[in-house]
């Protein structure tokens, strides 16, 4: 039994070997007559292309999986031997503990500091020897985000050690005020992951990726499933990226921006109390109240949610004008 994932050899599926040919007899697929009846291409090239372009780096950094969940459970499969630990930095992703958890890792556990941003100064004194470090920048909850100095700082912590995993599930929503950390991933054992979930509107898609240098890629492609996203995904991607990316993700991140200056001024005059400062699509306010107002709003049918952090946190994702209101109108009567 192999025990380190770096001894791990990559299993070798049918359209691994060749996706090239007119009859496939190599994988037994039906031959009835069918528009699914073959697997589709493990990573396919024509959409990694397109990728490669949006993301501005090349085919061979890019590994595409079923949503970035499944990236997070590639990256602790790929880096972290059984009984190992993972570092993250609560509040952040709850998936994070429970992947990890599954894959009978010990969570190292640092706490962000009270303006939500990583204790770098910690960090120095005492960095130990985790087999992968995690962060959520934006941060999910709070919203908040590493500058590009601090993790790459942390990088050069961690050199030697472990890699970093960027999470930027939310990263459309700091551009361009903030780099991404793909920055850093020629210089550093960086891995910045990004779904098509959040600003592109397609959670429903499920659909992300791994973005790293080559040699990290390669070790993520051994642990990976051999059929990783299905073929109607692979063919409405291939058609329609390009105008997702243009048109859809555009819009929503400027709209976003726009609504978000108005919420955060509206809830907290409201609420007395102002949120996190964030650079996601949502807000979070640290308010002893938080589980009152996510009561009162679900019994009206709006739903948000509350975090059981040290100090409670309610956060709410960016909508409408008219959502707003009408959660201002909620609130006012009953809290």
């Amino acid at each position: 039994m192999i025990n380190d994932p770096r001894e791990l050899r990559a299993y070798v599926s049918a359209r691994s070997i060749t996706s090239m040919g007119k009859i496939f007899l190599d994988a037994n697929e039906s031959q009835a007559p069918g528009e699914w009846r073959n697997y589709p291409t493990r990573q396919d090239e024509d959409l990694l292309l397109k990728l490669a372009e949006h993301y501005g780096v090349a085919e061979e950094n890019i590994l595409y999986d079923r949503g970035l969940d499944e990236i997070i459970s590639l990256v602790m499969r790929a880096f972290c031997p059984p009984g190992s630990s993972m570092k993250c930095y609560p509040p952040t992703y709850g998936m994070y503990a429970v992947e990890a958890s599954i894959l009978g890792l010990r969570i190292i556990n640092v706490s962000l500091d009270e303006s939500g941003l990583i204790p770098l100064s910690q960090e120095y004194q005492a960095p130990g020897t985790p087999a992968l470090v995690i962060v959520c920048r934006p941060n999910n909850p709070l919203g908040t985000i590493e500058s590009l100095s601090a993790i790459e700082e942390l990088a050069n912590i961690y050199k030697g050690i472990a890699p970093l995993f960027i999470d930027e599930a939310y990263g459309e929503f700091m551009f361009p005020e903030e780099k991404s950390a793909l920055e850093l991933i020629s210089n550093y054992d960086i891995i910045v992951g990004r779904t098509f979930s959040k600003a592109l509107g397609l959670a429903g898609l499920r659909f992300g990726c791994a973005i790293a240098r080559k040699s990290l890629i390669d070790r993520l492609a051994v642990v990976q499933k051999p059929y990783p996203i299905s073929t109607p995904v692979l063919s409405f991607l291939k058609e329609n990226l390009a105008t997702v990316i243009r048109d859809d993700g555009l819009k929503t991140t400027s709209a976003v921006k726009n609504q978000k200056r108005v919420w955060q001024k509206k809830l907290s005059e409201l609420l007395g109390v102002n949120p996190f400062e964030s650079g996601a699509n949502f807000l979070c306010f640290n308010d002893p109240r938080a589980e009152l107002i996510a009561r009162v709003l679900r019994d009206e049918g709006v739903i948000t949610r509350v975090f059981k952090t040290p100090k409670p946190l309610w956060r709410v994702t960016i909508g409408t004008s008219e959502q707003l209101e009408l959660i201002i109108n909620i609130l006012k009567a009953k809290l």
